[in-house]
């Protein structure tokens, strides 16, 4: 493992130094309790004790309506003032403490105070007390995932880094890009690698850096593979919907990722996957579809099938680009444009739609609809060709695409890199890499 590097770090048994933040629009407020000593008779403060991997959460961090961060109802200290930007990652350490991070949805606007580069150490019965294992400027520990033996975890820092609880220490497992061409910069820019999730054995990261309009960071998905060696990143290949429609066939799309983080470029290609056996696909475009697609919903009978196309991040935009529903009547062969909005009212008004549902058959259709004023909620009777607005707003959460489908004996589930397939319910093979 190579040695760390900047700044300075306070691991595991040690303290922690500062270091200089960068700016921020996330603010969290540390108010530590102070700790005390043993009275003169009384024991001594037990130690954590060591790292166990594998063991279960002894405890877990919430965040309460006060804006602490608190365990079993007792606060850490730490308040969130934006928490609607929270990122919060909560790992296992022993049976009696937890490993505890936190940080913003959105890395790029990174958050203020020690808290927001720091790894804390939180014992269950004291929550008051965080002891931080590791400080690093420029780390973003929120953006981490546990090792999958428990023995560690990679996180973001110049790159991807893994600390090692055993051997105390950390050191990088594959470095951040240089980007040669990037906005406003006549020299080469070192971007950011953000780890997502595991993908089978292998990570899914969020590769980019400052290169978008008034440098505005841009990136896309990738997988961090041979994690044990010479560590290397590939473009990822995301599965973001499949369904079977009536006929017993197996359709996927690839778009929806485009606008992760609201600032992340993955485009799918415009069409759809279909395949009669699940081991063969075959692509499908759709004429006039721009983008991926985000949903497909084949209908329970008949031959309707409806298909939300995905809606991309753009720079200095009032709306996503995208997000059309197109509607096929042919079992898939031919789809068209659907136009969701009341007669008489101004297109230029609305943007994408946003979600959508139907009945079986398709023929009864709700969406919402995005809007500069306000948003429609709309409905059709007749599968699209007309549209009113809702009386009331729905009430029921929208439904989210389909991601998991039962196909003769075999489970299918999308992931960031593929359509995977299996007989259990952690499908392993993968059958599509678009």
């Amino acid at each position: 493992m190579l040695p760390r590097s900047l700044c300075s770090i306070a691991l595991l048994l040690g303290g922690a130094v500062g270091c200089a933040k960068p700016p921020a629009t996330l603010e969290i407020t540390p108010e530590p309790a102070p700790a005390t000593a043993a009275a003169p008779g009384e024991p001594a403060r037990d130690g954590v004790g060591p790292a166990e991997p594998g063991v279960e959460l002894a405890c877990t961090a919430v965040l309460a309506e006060s804006g602490e961060i608190q365990i079993a109802g007792v606060g850490t200290g730490m308040f969130v003032e934006e928490p609607e930007f929270l990122r919060m990652q909560v790992y296992p350490w022993n049976r009696r403490a937890i490993l505890l991070a936190v940080g913003s949805q959105y890395p790029w606007f990174p958050i203020t105070g020690p808290e927001a580069e720091t790894l804390w150490r939180v014992r269950c019965d004291e929550p008051g007390l965080p002891e931080a294992i590791i400080e690093q400027s420029g780390a973003d520990f929120s953006w981490s995932v546990l090792a999958r033996d428990g023995s560690g975890i990679y996180f973001s820092f110049e790159g991807v880094q893994r600390l090692d609880f055993a051997a105390e220490d950390w050191g990088p497992i594959v470095r951040a890009p240089v980007i040669e061409s990037c906005y406003l910069s006549e020299e080469p820019v070192t971007g950011d690698i953000y780890v997502r999730e595991w993908v089978g054995e292998e990570l899914a990261v969020h590769a980019g850096g400052p290169c978008g309009f008034e440098a505005e960071w841009l990136g896309g998905l990738e997988i961090l593979g041979q994690l044990d060696g010479e560590a290397e990143l590939r473009p990822a290949s995301p599965v973001t919907t499949v369904a079977v429609d009536a006929r017993g066939r197996l359709w996927a799309g690839n778009g929806g990722s485009c606008a992760t983080g609201e600032s992340v470029l993955t485009k799918g290609r415009p069409g759809l996957w279909r395949s009669d056996d699940g081991e063969t696909w075959r692509f499908q475009a759709i004429p006039g579809l721009e983008r991926g697609v985000a949903s497909v919903r084949p209908a329970a009978r008949g031959d309707r099938m409806l298909v939300h196309e995905e809606c991309c991040y753009s720079e200095a935009a009032d709306f996503c680009f995208g997000g059309s529903l197109w509607l096929s009547d042919d079992a898939g062969r031919s789809f068209r444009p659907l136009s969701p909005l009341p007669a008489g009212e101004n297109p230029d008004e609305f943007g994408p739609v946003r979600s959508f549902d139907a009945n079986e058959d398709l023929s009864h259709i709700e969406l919402d609809r995005l809007g500069y004023t306000t948003n429609a909620q709309l409905h059709s009777d007749d599968a699209g060709t007309s549209w009113t607005r809702r009386a009331t707003p729905r009430s029921d959460p929208w439904p989210d695409p389909s991601t998991t489908v039962e196909h003769r004996t075999h489970r299918y589930t999308t992931s960031l890199d593929g359509l995977r397939r299996g007989p259990t319910a952690h499908p392993t093979k993968v059958v599509l890499r678009p």
